[in-house]
């Protein structure tokens, strides 16, 4: 199993290692609670035969402040300003 500060997996949460799949916290990426119940979602998906990838495009940020500071969404650096005319 490839490991990298966590559990290495493709967007359908498969491992290298055949029908061997990885959620959550072990992946060591996103750590937030509703992300790995949706990466199980996906692995459930993907282990009944039906091709399921992982979008962690909506995927929230939140900064405990005061005020808080919140985003989701595309990133200005993630955008191509010729595709937007």
């Amino acid at each position: 199993m490839e490991i990298d500060r966590g559990v290495i997996t493709g967007n359908t949460m498969k491992t290298n290692i055949d029908n061997v799949y990885a959620i959550g916290d072990i992946r060591a990426q996103v750590m937030l609670a509703h992300v790995a119940m949706y990466e199980g979602i996906v692995a459930a998906h993907n282990i009944a035969g039906e091709k399921t990838e992982m979008d962690y495009s909506a995927v929230p940020s939140i900064i405990f402040s005061s005020p808080e500071v919140a985003s989701t969404g595309l990133k200005e650096k993630d955008l191509n300003p010729e595709k937007l005319l």
